[in-house]
Parts: C-alpha cells; structure tokens; sequence
C-alpha cells in the first residue's frame, strides 16, 4: 500500500477516536473500510496535506497510577504525518483517566498508557521502511532489529539507524540509536518498529 495514504488512513483514524471517548479507539471506523474510501478518493490524501492534530504531551513527569488532570497535559499541534501513530489526540480526552505507565514530563502521551492496545493500523505506521533510494532528504532514526517485550533492557545488538524523510519522521522518533541502548522498552514491540522516546523509560 502506498505509504501516502496508509498515513492518512492513520489520521482519519485518529480523526474518528478524537470525537468520543478515547477508551472507544477499538471501535473507530474499520482500516478496510478507510483503506478502500482513501484508494478511491486518492485526493483526500492531498487535503489533508497540511493538516494538523492535537497531540498530548505531559507537562510534567507522571507516576504510575496517576490520574491526569488538565495541569498534567498541553496539546501540542503537529502535522499528521509527524504525529506518532499511537498517540492521544487531543488531552481532553485523558482528564479523569488513570495512567498504567509512568510519563517523563514532555512526554507523548500513547494510547498504551492508558491500558489501551494498538489497533493494527497503528503496528505497520510505526515499522520502518526502506528508504535509501529515495530523492528526498532523509533523517536519521533508531529502529528495532529485534522484537522487545515490555519492561526489557534495550541491548546494542537490539537496535540500529535507519533512514526515511524529515517530512515523514514522528516528531518524538529516537535520532539515533546511541540513545536508547541501556534504556527499557515501556510497552514491547516488533522488529523494525521505529522507537519514539515516549518508548522508553
């Protein structure tokens, strides 16, 4: 599938989940339904070139078990194609909502931190993809060479640099892979998952 329209099919997605209840994500239109509207209209992929999405960020560093509040939280306006795919769109949608994983402040805010799982749409905008004959300039992320689990120590020999373009890269995408090493993936992963630093803790 074209990369184009699989983000704007991420983005109608997060479109759909950001008018209810976020714990409602799983029953958003379905990917084959988008998939096969977007195929067929290639020019909302155009009109949404330039649109942006709230997109949570923690204000501060959360624990565990906290229950955010409108202090906690800042909607930051990001393109939708630099927004990470399992990110809350919009903060209102986590007042009152208890967090399962603890937030560094500054943090993107994942479904994942409030128990929800990912939908499949969310698992392949996040893998990586080869890029290097590609005429646009690239930037550099850290991607997994293994598959993680959740809580486990990110070792040298689990992840690499990769490239894709500025204009795709999630505005949280790790640089380079010097910097997750040592650290814990927080949710667990797939390999050639691109790591985000709202991935580690």
């Amino acid at each position: 599938m074209n990369y184009k329209i699989q983000c704007a099919i991420a983005l109608l997605l997060a479109s759909s989940s950001a008018s209810r209840e976020v714990s409602l994500a799983s029953d958003a239109q379905s990917f084959k339904e988008i998939e096969e509207s977007v195929s067929k209209d290639p020019g909302v992929v155009e009109s949404l070139k330039f649109r942006t999405v709230p997109v949570a960020f923690t204000t501060r560093k959360i624990p565990k078990g906290h229950v955010f509040t409108a202090a906690d939280l800042e909607d930051h306006n990001i393109k939708y194609r630099n927004a990470p795919p399992d990110a809350v769109i919009s903060c209102k949608k986590l007042f009152g909502r208890k967090c399962v994983e603890p937030l560094n402040a500054g943090s993107v805010v994942s479904v994942q931190d409030i128990g929800i799982p990912l939908m499949m749409n969310q698992i392949v905008s996040a893998k990586a993809r080869n890029w290097e004959n590609s005429t646009e300039k690239l930037g550099t992320i850290c991607i997994t060479e293994t598959s993680l689990k959740a809580g486990e120590q990110i070792k040298k020999a689990s992840v690499t640099n990769s490239r894709m373009p500025l204009r795709l890269m999630p505005c949280d995408a790790v640089p380079d892979a010097s910097q997750a090493i040592g650290k814990k993936c927080k949710f667990g992963c797939e390999t050639k998952h691109i790591l985000m630093h709202h991935d580690l803790f």
